[in-house]
């Protein structure tokens, strides 16, 4: 028997509470059907969003090893400067090194330590700045524990600039980083 639900339906109130209920059902089972799996917080995440936090973990670590290098050379640059000597060297031998990015110079400089003995040692970095002539006289810190002379060019940048520069980026792309992610997190919760 078929029954037709409808205008000309005896019961008029039963019909429309009937589509309601009906209307109302396929409402919640579409809710449903749309609400994602994932919804008690205690359960690990779907694989997708694993992987993606993966990958940021990732990303994240970059930075930080930029901040790692630079801590480390800031150690060394401080342990320098408490064991270093002061003289003035003079420029007996230059390394030029050129690529695309430039032309960038390691000098070798000959110096008296305080027990008069003649050494001779090389800056430990390359620097476009350090185009100096053959000869060329300029202050110099050393090393006086190391068999081979650690020397430095006594000056702001050729002691500080790296680590300095290193620990920067390295701050900044993280602080980045970590404002993108907390950005995308609150979104993602909005």
């Amino acid at each position: 028997m078929v029954r037709r639900i409808g205008f000309g339906d005896s019961k008029p109130r039963d019909s429309v509470s009937r589509r309601r209920s009906v209307l109302v059902r396929d409402r919640e089972q579409t809710a449903r059907d749309e609400a994602p799996k994932w919804s008690n917080r205690l359960e690990p995440p779907p694989k997708k969003t694993r992987r993606l936090g993966r990958l940021t973990y990732l990303i994240v670590l970059f930075p930080l090893i930029f901040v790692g290098f630079g801590g480390y050379m800031l150690f060394d640059a401080i342990r320098f400067i408490g064991v270093a000597q002061e003289a003035v060297g003079t420029v007996v031998d230059i390394d030029i090194h050129s690529d695309s990015d430039g032309t960038t110079y390691t000098p070798t400089f000959q110096f008296t330590d305080e027990g008069g003995q003649i050494r001779t040692g090389r800056t430990h970095i390359s620097s476009s700045g350090y185009d100096y002539a053959m000869g060329a006289q300029e202050e110099i810190l050393f090393d006086p524990h190391a068999l081979d002379a650690d020397v430095r060019v006594n000056g702001v940048f050729s002691l500080w600039g790296l680590p300095v520069i290193f620990s920067t980026v390295g701050l900044l792309v993280f602080a980045g980083l970590l404002f993108g992610l907390r950005m995308s997190r609150n979104r993602a919760n909005a």
